[in-house]
């Protein structure tokens, strides 16, 4: 997460665990040192309370508005962001970037580990979001 008032990063952190709290098969844990890492919570996927080895990285940011950074709207659940930020190298798992609007706390996601032809391309954070990156995990 980059510098900014504490309770931003902060803010961003819990929206997140909220999100993925939903589901009762995810294990979720803060990384001590994001910056080293290059992201910011790793996430487990388990089966019967125990860890299947697949994991996935959850970089965050958080944002007072998204104004600043808005350039368009493609469909309701989607929107292209301008924002900045360096992709995790060599990690073995996906990486996904998290983006959280303090204005109404809204979410939005994209993929890092995987090249896209429009990587300022969101989409909209929710519960059917979520059971799509744990789908695409499990099939990584």
């Amino acid at each position: 997460m980059s510098q900014k008032l504490w309770y931003l990063d902060r803010r961003a952190e819990y929206l997140a665990t909220i999100h993925l709290s939903r589901r009762d098969d995810l294990v979720i844990t803060k990384q001590p040192s994001a910056e080293n890492y290059g992201f910011d919570i790793l996430v487990s996927i388990c089966q019967n309370l125990k860890p299947m080895g697949r994991v996935f990285g959850i970089q965050l940011e958080a944002l007072k508005s998204l104004k600043p950074f808005y350039q368009e709207q493609f469909s309701v659940n989607e929107i292209k962001l301008n924002i900045e930020t360096s992709k995790p190298k060599d990690i073995p798992f996906p990486i996904y970037f998290f983006v959280f609007t303090m204005e109404n706390d809204e979410g939005y996601y994209r993929k890092m580990t995987s090249p896209t032809l429009n990587d300022n391309l969101f989409k909209r954070l929710s519960f059917d979001a979520i059971d799509k990156i744990v789908e695409e995990v499990n099939l990584w």
